[in-house]
């Protein structure tokens, strides 16, 4: 998992890849009580863990549908988020799934990207709509290029050669903003990690599509960084991409 948000409400559980955030306490707590819950995970108690972790929990598609209009953009956040931490697609979570597509925003789509690529049996439409948010959509991207290096972990780099020149390209840009932010700062923390974010996951992917070594060295070289909060995205990305550096 890649932790690309710091959230206000939930702070010491990942949900999805990206963490939901909001200034707005009160609204958070009531929306959040439908959604998650304090449980214990390996004897650790944990605060906010998703509901959708456990496999009897259920929530149809046609309660979603009538209230879907009247959630207000965090409400649908909040649900994307818990919904991303399902680990396996049962009863009607295919026709959520669908649903978000379908009816969702560039929040609730980078939520559920790497769920997508896990569990969706329509693969090809699932790599249609990866590329089509990594063309259309604005930074955070790192989401998107995670769930494109989970798709070619499953199905094979083959399926994704169309993807590789623009990622190169995509590379060359998140790489010249990087380099107009050599430092990351604590008063925009949440933007330049995302600036980073974006240059690293990129890489990374490029890598397991490639193999070429150019990319595992931009993981290698912000290694040395002078910030330790940059040092530590590197190795978290390294991590969940399955690469040595």
């Amino acid at each position: 998992m890649w932790p690309t948000r710091v959230s206000n409400f939930c702070p010491c559980v990942y949900v999805g890849v990206v963490l939901v955030v909001s200034r707005e306490g009160t609204v958070m707590a009531r929306a959040d009580e439908k959604w998650f819950e304090d449980r214990e995970i390996d004897g650790r108690r944990c605060r906010h863990v998703s509901k959708f972790y456990r496999t009897e929990f259920a929530v149809s598609l046609d309660f979603v549908k009538a209230r879907w209009r009247s959630w207000s953009r965090k409400d649908r956040g909040l649900f994307a988020a818990a919904f991303a931490a399902r680990h396996k697609l049962l009863g009607a979570d295919r026709d959520l799934l669908d649903f978000l597509i379908d009816n969702g925003d560039d929040e609730v789509w980078n939520l559920i990207g790497q769920l997508l690529a896990r569990e969706h049996p329509d693969r090809a439409r699932v790599l249609k709509f990866l590329l089509s948010r990594v063309m259309e959509s604005a930074s955070p991207l790192a989401n998107y290029y995670q769930a494109l290096g989970i798709l070619s972990a499953m199905d094979g780099v083959g399926s994704l050669r169309e993807c590789i020149s623009y990622l190169k390209h995509a590379l060359i840009k998140h790489r010249q903003e990087v380099e107009r932010h050599p430092a990351v700062r604590w008063w925009k923390l949440g933007r330049d990690r995302f600036i980073y974010m974006d240059y690293l996951s990129c890489s990374a992917t490029l890598f397991k599509l490639t193999g070429v070594e150019e990319y595992r060295a931009n993981l290698k070289a912000m290694l040395e960084h002078r910030d330790e909060s940059v040092r530590m995205l590197v190795r978290t990305v390294a991590i969940s991409s399955g690469i040595a550096v």
